[in-house]
Formats: structure tokens, sequence, C-alpha cells
């Protein structure tokens, strides 16, 4: 991880949220209109600068016979997934894809659980590891993304 590095994890569903996180920042919401994305985005920009960052942005799944999501609930993840890259890329902001699977490995008590149990335990993790950042099943798994990243050092 370089110095100063930002990075932000970026959960594209419309339950989804964002998080910054770096040596001297923490801070995540849960995902608000496009705009207030560009100008949550821009503001980190005027404050780190466009070289400090990177995002993180999870993949949406595809196709797995089972999947509980209706085919309407995966067009809009996937029109969100669009969205929140075309917002990184016309930022100039470098990005990274994650997969679920990718960033979710190694994560403590999640074996087994699928679906809103899983999810609350994704936010438990999160609450344990960044109790000020107060997080909610919109932010949790935007927190725990940057979070990957800066372990991983990704860049």
């Amino acid at each position: 991880m370089k110095a100063g590095q930002i990075v932000i994890g970026i959960d594209p569903g419309k339950s989804g949220g964002l998080c910054a996180l770096g040596e001297s920042t923490a801070r995540s919401r849960p995902m608000p209109e496009p705009t207030a994305v560009k100008e949550w985005l821009e503001s980190l920009i005027d404050q780190f600068g466009r070289e400090s960052l990177l995002a993180i942005i999870e993949e949406p799944p595809r196709f797995v016979a089972g999947n509980s999501n209706t085919g309407s609930t995966m067009i809009v993840l996937g029109e969100n997934y669009g969205l929140m890259k075309g917002l990184i890329i016309g930022l100039g902001i470098p990005m990274r894809k994650v997969r679920p699977q990718e960033w979710q490995k190694g994560l403590p008590g999640l074996k087994g659980l699928k679906g809103a149990e899983r999810k609350r335990a994704l936010k438990n993790l999160a609450n344990e590891r960044f109790p000020q950042l107060a997080p909610t099943l919109k932010s949790c798994d935007a927190i725990l993304i940057a979070q990957w990243g800066r372990l991983k050092e990704v860049m």
C-alpha cells in the first residue's frame, strides 16, 4: 500500500454503499443517487488528489442456477454497476474489480451462511473492525471491500 493511499470500496447495489479508507480517513455511506456519488467521489479527489485514490468495485454475480435474485433485480444491479464504473472512469480514478468470493475469502463466521443471515454476519464483522463508521446492512460490504483492498495492497 502506498503511503497516503485511499481505497474506495463500492458495493454497487441499490442497497449497497460506499466507503473510503486510508491512514487518516475512514468514511462510509449507503449508496446515494448517482449525482451524490459523483459529488462524494469529487470531494475525495479534492481532498486527497486523484493519484492517491483507488476504487474497488464489486462485480455483480453472473447467472447462477438457484440464485434467488429476480431478473429485474439483476438488471438493476447491472445498471448500477455500469453507472458506478462510468463515474469512476469519467473522474479518472484508478479502478479494480473484485468478485464477492474474492474479498469475502477468509472472513470468519461466513461458512454455510446465505441471504440475510450472511448479510448480518458481514455487518457484524464490519462493526467489529470499524465501529466508528456505524456500519449498516447497506454500507457493510463497501467497508469490508475497502479493507480488503488495503490489506491486499492491490495497487
